[in-house]
Formats: C-alpha cells, sequence, structure tokens
C-alpha cells in the first residue's frame, strides 16, 4: 500500500510540474502575441492602404511634366504704318497741305540700343519744294534711365537721324541736295521731355550755293554760308487719361544758321483714341514761319500759293504691328 501511495504521489507531482511548465509557456507565448499582433497594427495605422497611397501619389505628380520655362527674348521689333491728312515736320507741311501715307520698322535691346527706319511721300509739285516725291529716314540711338534702380522714369535718349530724299535735289542756282544728318540729346522726366536737334550738314540743302528762295519777291537771297549747325529745341508733355485717350502739348522753335529769316516757332496739341486695331488722332497745329519763304506755288501752271506753316487741324490713323 505504502508503495502504491508513494508512487501516486510521485505522478501528481509530476503531473503538477509539468502543467507549471506548460503555464507559464502559454503566458510567454500570449505576451509575445500581444507584443506581436500590437506592432502589426501599429504599422497598419501608420502606413495607408497601398490604393489609397497611388491615388495619392496620382493626384499630387502631374500627368505631364511642366514645360521648360524659357527666357523672354532681350530683343524686340515692332513695325507701323499710318494714313494723315498732312505730313507736318515740325509744322511745316512737307505734301503741299495733301495727304500722305507712312510707315517704318523699329528694332531695339534690353540694353538700350535702337535703329530703326521711316518713310512718306513728300511734297505733290515735284516742281518748286524738293523735286522728289519721298522721304526717306535712318536712324540709331541709346535710351536708358539715369538712375535704373531709384528714378527709371528719369531717362536719356542720344542718336543720329538722317533724312534722304532718292533723287531730291535743287538744280538752280547750284545742284544740291536735300539730304540732312542732324544728332539729338533728349532727357525725359515721366510725362515731360526736352529734346535738342543739331544738324551736322548743310538744313536742307540751305547754303550759300542755294540759299532760301524768297516766293513772295520771286528771287533767291544773297549768299550766306553753310547752314550747318542749325539747331531745333522742343518741348513736349503727354498725359493718358480715361484709358484709352492720351493728350500731348507741343511746343519748338527751329534756328536756321546764317539764315534767320526762315527760323520759326511751332506749336501743336494733339489728341488719339485707341481703338483695338489702331490709334486714331486729331491734331491742331501751327508755325509763325515768314509767308514769304513758305507759301509755296502748287505747281508751274498754277500760281494760286499754299502757306506750308499755316494753322489747321491734321487727322490720321496709325496702326502698330
Amino acid at each position: 500500500m505504502c508503495w502504491r501511495l508513494k508512487k501516486n504521489l510521485v505522478c501528481i507531482r509530476f503531473r503538477i510540474h509539468i502543467f507549471n511548465t506548460m503555464r507559464k509557456k502559454l503566458v510567454y507565448f500570449w505576451i509575445l502575441s500581444v507584443l506581436v499582433s500590437g506592432f502589426l497594427s501599429a504599422e497598419e495605422n501608420s502606413c495607408p492602404p497601398a490604393e489609397n497611397a497611388c491615388q495619392k501619389n496620382e493626384q499630387q505628380a502631374p500627368a505631364t511634366p511642366p514645360p521648360a520655362k524659357t527666357c523672354p527674348s532681350p530683343h524686340h521689333f515692332s513695325a507701323n504704318v499710318s494714313l494723315v491728312s498732312d505730313y507736318r515736320f515740325r509744322g511745316i507741311s512737307q505734301t503741299m497741305r495733301q495727304p500722305a501715307i507712312q510707315g517704318g520698322f523699329n528694332y531695339s535691346n534690353d540694353c538700350g540700343l535702337y535703329l530703326g527706319t521711316w518713310a512718306s511721300n513728300v511734297d505733290g509739285t515735284c516742281h518748286f519744294f524738293n523735286n522728289t516725291s519721298m522721304e526717306w529716314d535712318l536712324y540709331g540711338g541709346y535710351k536708358r534711365p539715369f538712375f535704373p534702380c531709384r528714378c527709371p522714369d528719369f531717362t536719356y535718349d542720344v542718336g543720329l537721324y538722317y533724312y534722304y530724299y532718292p533723287a531730291g535735289e535743287e538744280h538752280v542756282p547750284e545742284r544740291t541736295h536735300y539730304n540732312t544728318l542732324e544728332y539729338y540729346i533728349q532727357i525725359t522726366f515721366k510725362k515731360v521731355s526736352v529734346k535738342y536737334w543739331q544738324t551736322l550738314t548743310n538744313y536742307f540743302g540751305n547754303n550759300s550755293n542755294s540759299p532760301p528762295f524768297n516766293w513772295e519777291d520771286g528771287f533767291f537771297d544773297a549768299p550766306n554760308g553753310s547752314s550747318r549747325g542749325s539747331i531745333y529745341i522742343q518741348g513736349d508733355w503727354t498725359m493718358d487719361f480715361c484709358k484709352k485717350w492720351n493728350l500731348l502739348l507741343h511746343v519748338g522753335h527751329q534756328w536756321v544758321r546764317h539764315y534767320n529769316h526762315i527760323s520759326y516757332t511751332d506749336w501743336l496739341a494733339s489728341l488719339t483714341y485707341k481703338f483695338k486695331w489702331f490709334n486714331a488722332f486729331v491734331s491742331y497745329v501751327g508755325t509763325n514761319a515768314n509767308h514769304d519763304y513758305f507759301d509755296v506755288p502748287d505747281s508751274a501752271f498754277d500760281p494760286h500759293e499754299r502757306h506750308l506753316g499755316a494753322q489747321g487741324f491734321v487727322f490720321g490713323i496709325i496702326r502698330t504691328f
């Protein structure tokens, strides 16, 4: 009996030991499973589903890459054409107070350099005024602000301007061309500008070989030397208002060296309206030019004289490209 009892006690103790060992292992396994499940749960919460992540990337990334940025060109080109009821140059009609068609091309760059050309029909009689039907101008210069950062509206402009008249020349008393070269200096502050011109050649052919002609008395003036160095000074004020309107006020004085009797003062008031495709303007222009030298006959067959510096209205339209 005792032997059997001892044997049973040993079996019971062995089973208790096995039970305790299995219980510890189960506890450890449960703790480990809780930790692993918590880690996996944290991973799922921190990372969005693959499908949502893809959708988010698709929304953030553009379908096509943006185009590469290109720098604007420093070179600029433009053109213009105009039709006017009278071509007035410094207040004096160049078309015998008849209409003119005009046009030009311009180039400029960001450094301030510019070049251009411009042309117009002139005269209308081809007999007494300048024996040509065309004026062709060439010009170039440099324009920059004095203080680009502090005061960009305070600018200077210097350049050369050449007036060319194909086949234009006087035949009496001597053959003389009308072609003229001038240099100019302009100072501008916002809406106001002052410009100084001076000829480097004779002033449109006036010299001892071809002095001014007195139309009233019918004879040439006495020779009095070259007109090189003649001066023109002008002042201009411009203002934009009501978005599409522009007002220009101008006054200038032309002094002809050695031939002061053809010197004069001119003035102009011009109003421009900006349409979608073109600009239209009306100007009132006048001078105090001497009638004896600026009252010119229409032609050899019509002695009716026209005062080329008369006060009057000038109309026109301008298209810029």
